[in-house]
C-alpha cells in the first residue's frame, strides 16, 4: 500500500519537467511548420498522423471499433472539439505571436496546475 506521503520526489519533478518539454516542444515545432504550410493542414497533418498512430494500438489491444454512424457520432464529436478545434485556435494563434511565447505559456501549464 503505497504511503500517505504526499511530497514531491525527484522522479515526479523529471516527469513533470519532460511532460513541460513535450508539451511546449510542440509550440516551438508548430511555429516552425507554420512558415511553410498553412495553418488547417498543419492541424490536417497533426490530426492523421495521431489517428495514423492510435488506430493499429486499438486494434492491437483488441478493442471494437463503432458499428453504423451512431456508435462513430461521440467519437467524432470528442475529435473535434478534444482535438481539432484547440489546435486550430493554437496554431491560428501562433500565426499573431511568436511560438516562443505560446511556448513559455503553455509549457508551464503542467508545473503551474
Amino acid at each position: 500500500m503505497p504511503s500517505a506521503d504526499n511530497r514531491i520526489d525527484r522522479r515526479d519533478w523529471g516527469l513533470l519537467v519532460l511532460l513541460s518539454v513535450l508539451w511546449g516542444g510542440s509550440f516551438f515545432f508548430n511555429g516552425v511548420i507554420l512558415r511553410e504550410l498553412p495553418p488547417l493542414t498543419l492541424v490536417l497533418l497533426r490530426v492523421v498522423l495521431g489517428t495514423i498512430i492510435l488506430l493499429p494500438l486499438l486494434r492491437a489491444a483488441r478493442i471494437e471499433f463503432p458499428r453504423g454512424l451512431s456508435g462513430w457520432a461521440p467519437f467524432v464529436a470528442m475529435g473535434l472539439f478534444n482535438n481539432v478545434l484547440p489546435f486550430a485556435l493554437i496554431v491560428f494563434g501562433q500565426t499573431y505571436i511568436p511560438s516562443g511565447l505560446a511556448s513559455i505559456l503553455n509549457a508551464t501549464t503542467p508545473l503551474f496546475a
